[in-house]
């Protein structure tokens, strides 16, 4: 991993920056390339900026010191990165902007598009538990350490956080809100319901998890529960949104009645 030696920079964080920077001009390109509108390719610069700067090497080695600081590394992958990059629909743009990779992009969109309502609901159900299984996964003490020490455990553990947020997140804001948003509810509440979890777990504890904090006590790790907290009221919001939606259609057909009596 790219880290800080000493407290200063070293070269290859620099270069590593740079290159994260440049992706990500170049994915705001390809993308606007595509013929998405301004609002969309608002949303999506935003989502993949944030995505860049959480996972630029500067940031990482700055989490892999701190637990309050993955804490927010975390976050900002997967209550703020992945909803905006899921609301902005990538795919389309990108198939039209990258001919080259359309096949792909078409084949990913098909992979994560139900063949029908049930297989859209199963498909639902295990992106949230993956996505809640991951997370614990990945915070047991032996993953965790494995990931601070280990290149490519380090990396698989940021691909499980985006990829099954991605995921969680494609599923509760597409057409499943609309045809089942009683389970989008029952989704939000269970990922909630895990946030909660991990801020009673993080935010009471009474001595560093972690054996790479040990020296940092207990309060890095309570930071990081009260921070975690952050996701709860993120779900609560798409859920009541969801809910909202859902009862303005019942208001809609009686307001026409009253219009044409």
């Amino acid at each position: 991993m790219l880290a800080h030696v000493d407290g200063a920079t070293t070269a290859a964080t620099v270069v590593g920056d740079l290159a994260m920077a440049a992706v990500l001009l170049a994915a705001v390109a390809v993308y606007r390339r595509g013929g998405a509108s301004l609002s969309r390719l608002a949303v999506f610069a935003a989502g993949a900026t944030v995505l860049a700067v959480a996972l630029a090497p500067s940031v990482d080695a700055r989490a892999e010191g701190s637990f309050s600081a993955h804490m927010a590394q975390h976050l900002a992958l997967t209550v703020v990165a992945a909803p905006l990059l899921v609301v902005s629909r990538p795919i389309p743009p990108f198939a039209r902007g990258l001919p080259v990779a359309a096949p792909l992009l078409v084949g990913a969109e098909r992979l994560l598009t139900a063949s029908s309502r049930r297989a859209e609901v199963v498909w639902a159900v295990a992106w949230c538990a993956a996505f809640v299984v991951g997370f614990w996964a990945w915070h047991v003490p032996v993953a965790y350490e494995a990931a601070l020490r280990h290149d490519a455990v380090h990396v698989a553990q940021h691909a499980t956080y985006v990829v099954t947020a991605l995921g969680f997140w494609w599923s509760v804001l597409g057409p499943l809100r609309r045809r089942h948003p009683l389970l989008v509810g029952a989704l939000l509440f269970a990922a909630m319901a895990q946030g909660a979890l991990a801020t009673l777990v993080f935010a009471f504890a009474d001595r560093p998890y972690y054996p790479s904090y040990e020296s940092q006590g207990a309060g890095d790790i309570q930071l990081g529960g009260v921070l975690m907290s952050v996701s709860g009221v993120v779900y609560l919001v798409v859920a009541v949104v969801a809910l909202a939606t859902w009862l303005a259609r019942f208001d809609r057909p009686a307001a026409a009645g009253d219009g044409h009596a």
